[in-house]
């Protein structure tokens, strides 16, 4: 009997009580990208749709005016897409607003800025990265460490975009597939050393 490799679609539907998927969605070098995040509705309960569409708005204007200038100019923002986790048949949203990344940058494509997310669980279930978009050229050495200024802004960015999914009733938090959990994020870390994003990469 011949077996076929497991893909994407054959994964069961992701069904995590008041949890929302995050989807933050553009091109890198003409190359489909995604990142991805996390989130818990602080109501407690699974978020409509007027409610997505709000905490939609917001990711993606912070996005636009806080995370833009950070990122390179071979990144292209396309939409943000927010998908509630509380059953198989939740409300999914999108909000669209293009924009570029402004630094100039001749480098790979491939090349990640990467934060690491802290939650009070040390089980692998309750660890999360986010990776970003490359940075400027120069923002970043010959060893490929981020240079301090750019680290500073990556932190401050990061933390305006949390405190504006709060306000929006959108806490963070990291999602697990195979725990089927939410667990909330406590802190983050801006890894000075720039990571790869190959996986999320397409075409």
């Amino acid at each position: 009997m011949n077996k076929r490799p497991a893909t994407f679609s054959d994964m069961p539907t992701l069904v995590i009580p008041a949890a929302i998927k995050i989807e933050i969605l553009g091109t890198i070098a003409g190359r489909q990208c995604a990142n991805v995040m996390g989130g818990l509705n602080t109501g407690g309960a699974g978020a409509t749709q007027t409610q997505l569409l709000a905490m939609a708005d917001v990711i993606q204007t912070t996005w636009r005016s806080t995370f833009l200038p950070l990122f390179s100019d071979a990144y292209t923002y396309r939409e943000t897409r927010l998908t509630s986790l509380n059953t198989a048949t939740s409300p999914q949203v999108t909000v669209t607003n293009p924009g570029n990344g402004t630094k100039q940058n001749a480098g790979s494509p491939q090349i990640a800025q990467l934060i690491k997310l802290l939650t009070a669980v040390r089980s692998r279930s309750g660890r999360g990265r986010v990776y970003l978009p490359p940075p400027g050229d120069g923002d970043v050495n010959s060893s490929g460490v981020l240079l301090p200024q750019q680290v500073t802004d990556l932190t401050s960015a990061f933390t305006t975009l949390r405190t504006n999914m709060l306000n929006a009733g959108l806490e963070h938090a990291v999602l697990s597939r195979t725990k089927s959990v939410a667990t909330v994020v406590t802190g983050f870390v801006v890894d000075p050393k720039v990571a790869t994003q190959r996986r999320r990469l397409r075409g």
